[in-house]
């Protein structure tokens, strides 16, 4: 028995490793595994109208790392901008009384919109008044455009937040929203969208242009864009594998056949990852078209090889016997090679790349199983319904293998010379390859939302910002000689990366604006800076 088991592991054993036998198992008991693959279809089709992408990035590069384990402290801790929505406001006429009135409505109506939990602009500073209280940094009641252009130009010279929230034309200013995340979880962040832009769209005229931008917008387009991509990928690739099969097949319904298992393998796959992640990413919707284009390559090998046992006179039922003991093992070597490609990126950190491998050894695995159960039962119904062999594969496609095996025969060295030459030479690009990541390449080439931040970062700056944690010594909310000096430090070694900003950093000033660009903890033992 210890030989017998032996000679299984090294040379008496298949290419398949043994898994064809699942093949051979739907041949012995094609009701019991018809059965299994009714289920199976019943379990998978039942999670399709549960279908839904998740935009959030942060699930793709979530413990990544270190540096993502640091981000996720930083905004557990004191909170990040990655969810802040901005409003771009602008007009030539900004300095008109009218039209700066008209715009502290709007900002106040956005205050009031259920999707949002506080603002930022002009409009919510206020200042101190001798006596005590305060009033509006930007007041109510301006009579002249002259009034107004001094108030916006004194607020965005010497005002820290506000150089970030008015242009320096005096064309535009900047409204920053704070969503609810609760709110934006439950409706999703297409509702949040719907609801700004309708509020908007009541103050939009000839002289108030306004644009909508911010990562919630960003990843929005970017998850239309990938859902829209990836159906064109799954029609296209559909019709294109159902018509190339309609033509070398010559027979309509021979063509139904080898689409079958292809439609059949994305049903399950998408089903599975539906039920064991919840949703695609990003990453897992690819998996559909990957599933889809094996699936149609392995669909076609093997309904190939059934006709042409077929037309050599085996008997059909018995040709899809022999067809299974055929191909399986050549499939199920495929299958593997493909599995232990995907499964290898788990290694990968990243909770996106680890759920991409997870649901590619998925799709690679049922594609298979679907080829050595389906198919082989969808075949043997064919025939006990009447299916008949279609005429042989026209000479036009087979006309090329004459002459590649005459050139194969005699001129087999040089070729296979010019191949390595090429080969090698193919490598180079690999070599060149950069690592590179850009918003640009996952939205729309006509996405709005990224005109108008970059027309923020133009103007005003602030849109995507670097987050520096600074650890402070003290425990004084009023920041201490000490940590002032750690910080000041930090500011200067950013200005040699980053670009020396217009203002010095002064502590009276960075205490002066410390409710709008910098926050605490309750024991104040580290600071944000942005």
């Amino acid at each position: 028995m210890l030989r017998r088991a032996l000679d299984r592991i090294t040379h008496e054993r298949s290419i398949g490793f043994g898994l064809e036998y699942l093949g051979l198992a739907t041949l012995r008991f094609p009701r019991l595994m018809a059965l299994a693959v009714l289920a199976f279809t019943i379990l998978a089709f039942s999670q399709i109208p549960k279908a839904n992408v998740d935009g959030d990035l942060l699930r793709v590069y979530a413990h990544s790392g270190k540096y993502y384990d640091a981000y996720e402290h930083l905004s557990d801790t004191f909170g990040t901008f990655e969810n802040d929505v901005y409003v771009l406001v602008s007009s030539e006429r900004l300095a008109d009384p009218e039209i700066i009135e008209e715009i502290r409505f709007l900002a106040f109506d956005l205050e009031l919109n259920d999707y949002v939990v506080g603002t930022m602009s002009p409009f919510t500073l206020r200042k101190p008044v001798m006596g005590g209280g305060s009033i509006p940094a930007i007041p109510e009641g301006l009579t002249t455009p002259d009034e107004v252009a001094f108030t916006l130009i004194d607020l965005q010279q010497n005002d820290p937040m506000m150089r970030n929230l008015i242009t320096p034309d005096l064309t535009g200013v900047v409204i920053i929203l704070f969503p609810d995340q609760e709110k934006v979880r439950a409706d999703g962040a297409a509702a949040l969208i719907a609801s700004l832009r309708q509020t908007l769209s009541l103050y939009e005229s000839e002289d108030i242009q306004i644009e909508l931008t911010g990562p919630p917008i960003w990843t929005t387009e970017m998850l239309n864009a990938s859902v829209a991509d990836q159906v064109k990928f799954t029609i296209w690739g559909f019709a294109l594998g159902a018509l190339i099969a309609l033509v070398t097949l010559r027979s309509f319904f021979g063509a139904l056949i080898v689409a079958a298992t292809p439609f059949l393998a994305v049903m399950w796959a998408m089903g599975m990852v539906l039920l064991f992640f919840g949703s695609f990413t990003f990453l897992t919707i690819i998996v559909t078209t990957l599933v889809l284009v094996i699936s149609f390559a392995e669909s076609m090998f093997f309904t190939f090889n059934w006709l042409a046992f077929w037309r050599d006179g085996m008997e059909p039922n018995k040709a899809v016997d022999a067809t299974v003991k055929l191909v399986g093992p050549a499939a199920a070597l495929t299958m593997l090679t493909t599995f232990v490609s995907f499964a290898a990126l788990s290694l990968t950190p990243g909770q996106g790349i680890r759920e991409f491998s997870a649901a590619g050894a998925i799709g690679t695995f049922l594609l298979f199983v679907c080829l050595m159960t389906f198919l082989p039962l969808l075949l043997k119904l064919a025939i006990r319904l009447g299916f008949k062999a279609p005429p042989r594969t026209s000479m036009v496609l087979t006309a090329p293998l004459p002459l590649a095996w005459f050139i194969a025969r005699r001129f087999g060295r040089p070729v296979s010379v010019i191949a390595i030459i090429v080969t090698l030479l193919l490598l180079i690009p690999y070599a060149l390859i950069k690592p590179h990541f850009s918003f640009e390449d996952f939205v729309a080439r006509d996405s709005a939302a990224l005109s108008a931040a970059s027309e923020i970062d133009e103007g005003v700056g602030g849109v995507a910002p670097l987050y520096v944690r600074v650890p402070l010594i003290g425990n004084d909310p009023n920041i201490g000689p000490v940590d002032f000096e750690k910080v000041l430090l930090v500011h200067q070694i950013l200005e040699t990366h980053l670009g020396r900003q217009p203002h010095q950093l002064h502590r009276d000033r960075l205490l002066a604006a410390g409710s709008l660009r910098l926050r605490w903890p309750l024991h104040a033992q580290a600071l944000r800076y942005r």
